[in-house]
């Protein structure tokens, strides 16, 4: 059984072998002022020929304080965060990325805050991300679900760098959801959410996991498993569209016994018409099978990840169940 660590670090890690050594040894001199710490390194299955595996067990065999997790196939970044959290032992948890752009010598810095401000959670606020202008949109997109729908406190930015308190941690990872969304599950934790600012560093090498398509799909679960507004809204639209066609039909009426049937609208209106309901139902359709296919992965329980190999902690098996 291990003891309890002041603080525990947890990166997911993805393809990320080839500066692995440079992103501990920065971690490793920002953690110099603290007695007793973790670092947990968990490889999202990276395709890379277990070149990422290979620099995580060979930090871990080189320094006691550092754990290494090998998932067995790819979770994806929140879960990977989930599994390190679970396996974490530390009073305070930090969460970073392991493509260099969190800078290690900050965590310093989000820790204090967290103890000055009485805060359950510290966010690295970046001015300016070094992102592309698609992944800066979709980031902006998200933010604005956060801000409506998850009750994120006004002038708090979300990040992916993040202090978190133990008490925060333990209800974070008490949801055991098959699509987690991090930043949700940190609000649903706690409102007592801050920002420092950090810089936001450059990629220097490789690039970024994260494309277009999960960019869309982040942002749906954002939605979807918030709330059930998509729904509501097209029954809103239902019942508009609905009373607009009884107005329509009164009117046509109208024209067609006061005007006679020559005023009837015509073959083009009718079509446009059909069109734009047909439009809608099928919208409305596809807001159901999103919301279906995220209730069935929930009712299906499967294991939200699996592990093949540990190093640096006794247990090595864990189904993620």
């Amino acid at each position: 059984m291990r003891g309890r660590h002041e603080v525990s670090i947890v990166i997911p890690c993805y393809c990320s072998g080839s500066w692995m050594e440079e992103l501990v040894s920065g971690i490793g001199a920002a953690m110099r002022c603290f007695e007793n710490w973790e670092l947990i390194l968990v490889n999202d299955d990276s395709p890379d020929n277990g070149v990422t595996w290979k620099a995580i067990r060979d930090a871990s065999n080189s320094n006691e304080n550092i754990i290494g997790i090998d998932l067995q196939a790819n979770a994806g970044q929140f879960h990977a965060s989930i599994c390190g959290m679970e396996q974490s032992t530390g009073s305070i948890v930090v969460l970073m990325d392991d493509d260099l752009q969190h800078d290690p010598k900050f965590i310093p810095i989000l820790i204090d805050a967290l103890e000055e401000q009485e805060a359950d959670c510290v966010m690295g606020s970046f001015e300016k991300k070094r992102h592309s202008i698609i992944r800066n949109f979709g980031s902006w997109i998200i933010r604005q679900t956060f801000s409506r729908l998850h009750g994120l406190p006004k002038g708090v930015r979300m990040s992916s760098y993040r202090a978190i308190r133990r008490s925060a941690v333990d209800m974070m990872i008490q949801h055991h959801t098959a699509n987690p969304v991090l930043g949700a599950l940190v609000l649903g934790s706690s409102r007592k959410v801050i920002n420092v600012n950090v810089p936001h560093s450059a990629r220097p090498y490789g690039k970024s996991g994260y494309r277009f398509s999960r960019l869309v799909k982040a942002t749906l679960d954002n939605v979807f498993l918030a709330s059930t507004l998509p729904l509501r809204v097209f029954s809103y639209l239902g019942v508009v569209t609905f009373v607009a066609s009884l107005a329509a039909a009164g009117y046509f009426a109208y024209q067609y016994f006061t005007e006679g049937p020559g005023a009837a609208p015509g073959f083009t209106t009718i079509v446009l018409l059909e069109l734009f309901l047909i439009g809608i139902v099928s919208m409305g359709l596809g807001l159901i099978g999103e919301y279906l296919d995220r209730v069935i992965d929930e009712v299906e329980k499967k294991p939200r990840w699996h592990v093949r190999e540990t190093v640096g902690i006794e247990d090595s098996s864990d189904d993620g169940q």
